[in-house]
């Protein structure tokens, strides 16, 4: 029986369809199984990944930056508190990973990009919220683990009382991102570099302004940053009145030294 030109077109169509169809359906089942991996098997292998650090560093503290947790853990697209609140079900993983953890030694668990209080409260409900599924559960976690925020933007520094007034257990000072912002100036832009300046008097303003409010009510205070590498910067944060800096491992040994060699009060010893 010969083929007519019609029965020819609609066989084409009907190949096109299937094609259509399976390509669909293949989507689908790589979606489903990314969901699957995203939700449920990555907390699971986070948990244990936490775990393992408090194996090699028994007895200290780890401070948690929830952009660098989720980045290690492979889950895409999520830089700051303000991504992980517009993604709940992922931020409400990494929550119960880390308190779960957190049993197993002391943890402390780190906001970046924080804004305003209104970030700190909505992060802080999800962190109820999990404490609550955990509860429920009966998954033993460690209901006191510490939540602070990192300062890098001038908006939470000029309101870290709202901060501190809302329970916020201890405060970092990311100078990277916090100079960026204030100056305006992008520190990986080479025609920019003469704004970029960790040290100037305005950063010395609003880290004074997080010093007093903080001392005021006994909350930690830490810098970190690419500044804090500096001996120089490092001395003058120390007459600020910091006295816990995040260094990175080639810059420690010189900047203990600037440490050990600048005076901590030198306003004091010249009135004296």
């Amino acid at each position: 029986m010969a083929h007519t030109p019609k029965n020819q077109s609609e066989k084409v169509i009907l190949t096109a369809r299937r094609a259509w169809c399976y390509l669909v359906l293949v989507l689908i089942s790589f979606l489903c199984l990314f969901f699957f991996y995203v939700l449920i098997i990555n907390s699971t292998r986070t948990h244990f990944e936490i775990q393992k650090g408090f194996s090699l560093m028994p007895g200290k503290s780890i401070i948690t930056n929830f952009r660098n947790v989720l980045t290690d853990a492979n889950i895409p697209v999520v830089s700051g508190i303000r991504n992980s609140l517009r993604q709940p079900q992922q931020f409400q993983t990494q929550i119960c990973a880390l308190l779960r953890a957190a049993a197993r030694g002391p943890l402390r668990v780190m906001f970046p990009m924080v804004t305003d209080v209104e970030d700190w409260d909505a992060a802080m409900s999800i962190v109820e919220h999990c404490r609550q599924s955990l509860r429920e559960r009966g998954v033993p976690f460690n209901e006191n683990t510490q939540f602070g925020v990192m300062l890098s933007i001038p908006a939470a520094c000029l309101t870290v009382e709202d901060f501190i007034a809302h329970g916020c257990d201890f405060l970092v000072i990311g100078t990277n991102d916090l100079t960026q912002y204030t100056h305006a100036a992008d520190r990986e832009l080479a025609s920019a570099e003469h704004y970029y300046r960790p040290a100037s008097p305005a950063m010395k303003k609003l880290i004074t302004m997080v010093m007093d409010a903080a001392g005021a009510h006994h909350v930690p205070v830490t810098i970190c940053g690419l500044a804090v590498g500096n001996p120089a910067n490092t001395a003058q944060y120390l007459h600020l009145g910091l006295r816990s800096f995040s260094v990175s491992p080639q810059n420690l040994l010189k900047v203990k030294r600037a440490l050990l060699d600048t005076d901590a009060h030198p306003d004091a010893r010249e009135n004296g």
